[in-house]
């Protein structure tokens, strides 16, 4: 947990471990639904085709900040850290994304520990233990240990389509002034799918969706 932070930078990997756009959906839920301003870092540019590139990106780039970057070669590195000036940012993701390794490359004096992939799992080692903040072009940057799991804040229909930037004006467009946007007729928000609203990202919706008014349904068990 964090307090009072400017910007959250979810970094996701081009490489291993593969890109968890599930948790970075509920990332930028968590992010929109208190104001906080998102920037989505694709590290590990090096790692991965064009193609990949083009098509993890282009999930969110047409609504929200995203950044092809490498830790390793240095590639947009510069940028990065122009994106980070005069904010207090707190980077997020899963272990082995590249964080630290971010972090290190912005910072070099920092030497943060940096993990590696477990071989047989293919997932990432813990290897920050709790949040740290340093000072970083008249603001701050802080990283937090890796993780997977992220529960939902708690949020009505509205607030899920104000957080939702790829819906546009489309949800006050719908046939259904409540509608959920998943099997009712006329639904403005459909008609964006394969359009302005990638397929992947239209279906993670659905399942957060679902996820939420199971959580409503049993907020009092």
């Amino acid at each position: 947990a964090v307090a009072n932070i400017d910007q959250l930078v979810i970094v996701l990997s081009l490489g291993a471990p593969r890109a968890d756009l599930m948790l970075c959906d509920k990332l930028l839920l968590a992010a929109s639904s208190r104001v906080i301003e998102e920037l989505i870092v694709f590290n590990k540019a090096d790692a991965a085709s064009r193609d990949d590139t083009a098509a993890y990106a282009g999930e969110y780039s047409a609504r929200y900040q995203t950044l092809i970057v490498s830790a390793r070669t240095g590639a947009n590195m510069d940028r990065l850290g122009d994106m980070l000036s005069g904010k207090i940012s707190c980077f997020a993701g899963q272990s082995a994304v590249g964080k630290s390794s971010l972090l290190n490359a912005l910072l070099p004096k920092l030497n943060l520990p940096v993990g590696e992939l477990a071989r047989r799992t293919a997932r990432g080692r813990h290897t920050t233990r709790h949040a740290e903040l340093w000072p970083y072009r008249s603001g701050a940057v802080l990283d937090t240990p890796g993780f997977s799991l992220l529960d939902l804040p708690e949020m009505g229909q509205d607030t899920l389509n104000a957080c939702y930037r790829d819906f546009g004006d489309a949800p006050a467009r719908c046939k259904f002034a409540a509608c959920s946007h998943r099997s009712e007729p006329g639904c403005a928000v459909k008609a964006l799918v394969g359009k302005s609203l990638a397929y992947g990202r239209y279906e993670r919706y659905v399942a957060l969706c679902s996820q939420l008014e199971e959580m409503r349904q049993h907020k009092y068990d």
